[in-house]
């Protein structure tokens, strides 16, 4: 394994809080008619690979932003309440784009909703520290502008994944997929 060429360091916001949405990576940000056609049938092998889906954060302050549920990455299927949280906000909602909440309301909301996933944990890492995780686990950012953050991300290619992901990486469109499971 090796870090991928796009490392990326990730800041925290400037102005309002938020937070994304709960997730799994690639899984769901794929629209569900080529999820069907390319991919629902393969998902348990491919999600099963250790060889993919394993990412980094190694903060350069303390970053307690991101949340996770431990073991999810071994369930092919969300449970019932997984689907429900996630079906019941929007990005939108959590970025407050509409300017509707204060600064403190939107905090709060953003918190519940990390607070709400069944056996999530929200991690505390310190400057330096080394997470990997498999982010097609159930996972989320919480951000707030009073806390800095600055924590390096990558994730962990292998030749296996490089092919799987050049194959299939067309088929990402996360605001269309996160809209249409919204909809359902």
């Amino acid at each position: 394994m090796q870090p991928t060429a796009d490392s990326t360091i990730l800041f925290g916001p400037r102005d309002r809080p938020w937070s994304t949405e709960w997730h799994r990576d690639f899984r769901d940000h794929i629209e569900e008619a080529p999820w069907e056609e390319h991919l629902a049938d393969k998902w348990g092998k491919t999600a099963n690979n250790f060889n993919f889906w394993n990412q980094v954060n190694c903060p350069l302050y303390e970053d307690n932003s991101t949340w996770y549920v431990p073991d999810s990455f071994q369930r092919v299927e969300n449970t019932m309440q997984e689907s429900e949280l996630y079906g019941s906000t929007t990005q939108e909602i959590l970025r407050d784009e509409t300017n509707e909440q204060s600064d403190e309301a939107l905090e709060l909301f953003c918190l519940n909703y990390c607070q709400a996933m069944p056996g999530a944990v929200q991690l505390v890492l310190n400057p330096g520290d080394f997470c990997i995780y498999r982010n097609i686990g159930w996972h989320i950012g919480n951000y707030v502008p009073y806390r800095k953050r600055m924590t390096l991300h990558t994730q962990c290619d292998t030749a296996d994944f490089l092919e799987f992901r050049e194959q299939y990486f067309n088929l990402l469109n996360a605001r269309a997929a996160s809209l249409e499971k919204h909809r359902s």
